[in-house]
């Protein structure tokens, strides 16, 4: 394994707060979502970002096939 250079302390650094956000907000159930866009070893954009995730109920395939549920009927 390689020993940490200058610039990997760098990144880790202009990381570190970015990460830490998220993780203090991050949803109860979802994703994190940290991208790092480097170019000649240079970090030139972040996006960062969280998603949640929910569960939904299966429709009623009785309706489904009757063609209820699309036409808004209930």
């Amino acid at each position: 394994m390689q020993s940490r250079t200058d610039a990997s302390d760098l990144l880790i650094s202009k990381l570190a707060p970015v990460l830490t956000g998220l993780c203090d907000n991050s949803p109860k159930f979802g994703q994190l979502v940290l991208i790092a866009e480097i170019h000649d070893g240079q970090l030139v954009a972040l996006e960062a970002g969280s998603r949640e995730k929910f569960k939904i109920a299966p429709a009623n395939t009785a309706e489904t096939s009757r063609g209820s549920i699309a036409r808004g009927a209930k």
